[in-house]
């Protein structure tokens, strides 16, 4: 049972991700740049994970070693990833943007092998393979119809190192199993937005003026869409499973991005794209048939 919770919430995040990435464009069209609009998609956030933690009772206070791990999960796994990915976004097709993002289910995979030398099960490798090879399709798609820049590439991939760096301090750090899923927000997400307002102001990339009344309302939606509920499923998705199976569950998000990408950007669904889905589609179907005894593992709701 908790394996298939873990698995139905990374799939939602995926779903929601992938309408974020798919919205970006439009608010890069109202005046927004990367950094602007990383800061503001966490302001926006911020409150309404405040008012959720208010609300359940969840105290505020961390215990000892818990700041600096939270530290290291905002700076490295969630503002180096959404600044990457945001100006990833910029350069290059938000389809092409993310499935090159989603490559990081490669490098956690690589992570919990090399360096918390975790024993991979051949099912599990094999989901991801096939998930691999329908993410690698959509970017050959992609970029033989044009639409990409060298340098969009790279940083959508640093993106998905990072993100990959999210999912295993996440899951190896305890404080999936520590915090509640909308504490870490919070923390990761003041962190983040505080390096954000320094790195703008320091850079000159922190732009509020000129920007459309609707560019506003929609980032607003990105923020709480993105920031709160989404990465709470992500958080979610570990708890009840692994890093692993969750980044497997969440390679969903191409597909999803397409489908919203056709939707809000008139973007072409070309067979190619749509046999990339079915490929993702079957590997996350595979991933949820593995047989895995897990034990439960408590958690403290702070």
């Amino acid at each position: 049972m908790n394996k298939t919770k873990g698995v139905l919430f990374s799939v939602l995040s995926a779903v929601l991700f992938g309408l974020v990435s798919s919205l970006s464009p439009l608010a890069y069209e109202g005046g927004f740049n990367p950094v602007t609009l990383a800061l503001m998609r966490q302001a926006f956030n911020l409150p309404v994970a405040l008012a959720v933690m208010l609300c359940t009772k969840t105290s505020l206070s961390l215990q000892k070693g818990q700041p600096l791990k939270l530290a290291a999960l905002g700076i490295v796994g969630w503002a180096a990833t959404t600044l990457l990915l945001n100006t990833a976004l910029s350069l290059i097709d938000v389809g092409i943007a993310s499935t090159i993002h989603f490559t990081y289910p490669i490098f956690v995979t690589l992570g919990c092998v090399l360096i918390y030398r975790i024993k991979i099960s051949r099912a599990k490798i094999m989901a991801l393979s096939v998930s691999t090879i329908g993410i690698v399709t959509f970017v050959l798609g992609g970029t033989s119809s044009g639409g990409g820049s060298t340098l969009g590439v790279l940083l959508a991939v640093l993106s998905g190192v990072t993100y990959a760096f999210y999912m295993l301090f996440l899951d190896k750090s305890d404080l999936a199993a520590q915090m509640s899923p909308i504490k870490v927000n919070f923390y990761v997400g003041l962190g983040g937005c505080s390096l954000f307002l320094v790195y703008g102001l320091f850079t000159g990339q922190l732009h509020l003026s000129g920007i459309a009344p609707s560019a506003w309302l929609l980032v607003m939606l990105m923020g709480v869409t993105g920031g709160v509920v989404a990465f709470s499923m992500v958080q979610l998705g570990i708890k009840y499973t692994d890093a692993t199976t969750t980044a497997i569950c969440s390679t969903c998000e191409p597909v999803t991005s397409v489908i919203f990408g056709t939707l809000f950007l008139g973007e072409e669904l070309t067979p190619l794209k749509v046999i990339a889905s079915l490929l993702i589609i079957a590997g996350v179907l595979m991933l949820s048939l593995i047989p895995e005894k897990k034990q439960p593992v408590s958690t403290e709701q702070q």
